[in-house]
């Protein structure tokens, strides 16, 4: 449907985008140079998970499997939310009170407006 693949479309931009702003940390366990607040990253903490979100249930979606897109959904919640607490103590513990001020500002890790 289209509907799925505008997420897909979506997710790609958002990806790319993402991956541009964060530069060689792109990809990598390891603190940034930086604390990079630019790009997607003003509306959400972890517009890499967006994009991948987007991707895998608009593929899912396109497959006509509901079971599927649970599936993911699950999973991803199961990996994708400890992995973005762990990162965002990372960047606590690096940057500080101006992580802590860019975490009040952007509250939504992965959707704007949901917290």
């Amino acid at each position: 449907s289209r509907e799925l693949f505008a997420l897909r479309v979506a997710g790609t931009a958002i990806g790319a985008c993402a991956a541009w702003t964060l530069g060689r940390a792109y990809d990598r366990v390891v603190t940034p140079e930086s604390l990079v607040t630019t790009g997607p990253y003003r509306f959400v903490r972890h517009p890499i998970y967006t994009a991948y979100l987007f991707l895998f249930v608009g593929g899912l979606g396109a497959l006509g499997s509901p079971g599927a897109v649970c599936v993911l959904a699950w999973a991803s919640w199961r990996f994708y939310v400890p992995r973005m607490a762990a990162e965002d103590e990372i960047l606590a513990s690096e940057f500080g009170d101006k992580w802590r001020n860019y975490a009040a500002k952007t509250p939504s890790r992965l959707l704007p407006f949901v917290d």
